[in-house]
């Protein structure tokens, strides 16, 4: 069966299109299709380790409430510190105010997550959930509520006239009152 080309004169098609063997569109096909499977698995991977906040501190998230409660939410938040008790008894031993004493219950979850989360403000030690030191000043500036990780208990919270350790703060919105401009 002939085609009419364009001047009228007929031609024959083979089947076989110009430029390409016939057999050569599996392989592109296959490599597109391996193209956009490595594309979503390398996507997935990046997602899969990115899908928290996006910081070590990402666990802390969940104790921020329980942290927040125990300073009855008083003072501004200041930071946030994932860390273990071993880690942070060890930061206030050797700390910049030079050695202090530690909480006994931090020597108890030595290896266990804990999230320490810093405020700022006036606090008392009866004003706060487990407030550490029990003697000492009437009221200090920093607050640092230590929390479980694993289950968001309450520890000890420990004040300070100055952050004994640096804190991250990774929500800077916390502690933050929006402004609203309503008329």
């Amino acid at each position: 069966m002939g085609v009419v080309g364009r001047r009228g004169a007929s031609t024959v098609r083979s089947g076989v299109s110009r430029g390409r063997p016939a057999g050569s569109r599996l392989p592109r096909r296959l490599l597109s299709t391996l193209a956009m499977m490595a594309l979503a698995l390398a996507t997935a991977s990046c997602t899969a380790t990115s899908a928290g906040v996006g910081s070590p501190e990402s666990p802390c998230f969940l104790a921020l409430p329980a942290a927040k409660s125990a300073v009855h939410g008083r003072g501004h938040f200041s930071g946030v510190r994932y860390l273990t008790g071993d880690q942070l008894a060890t930061a206030l031993r050797s700390g910049p105010a030079g050695r202090r004493a530690v909480p006994a219950v931090l020597d108890a979850q030595r290896a266990s997550g804990i999230c320490a989360v810093a405020y700022r403000g006036r606090y008392r030690r009866g004003g706060v959930v487990q407030s550490w030191p029990t003697g000492g000043r009437r009221v200090s500036r920093i607050a640092v509520v230590v929390v479980r990780q694993k289950d968001g208990t309450v520890l000890v919270t420990m004040l300070f006239e100055r952050e004994p350790i640096g804190f991250v703060r990774v929500f800077p919105s916390l502690g933050k009152t929006p402004s609203l401009h309503l008329r």
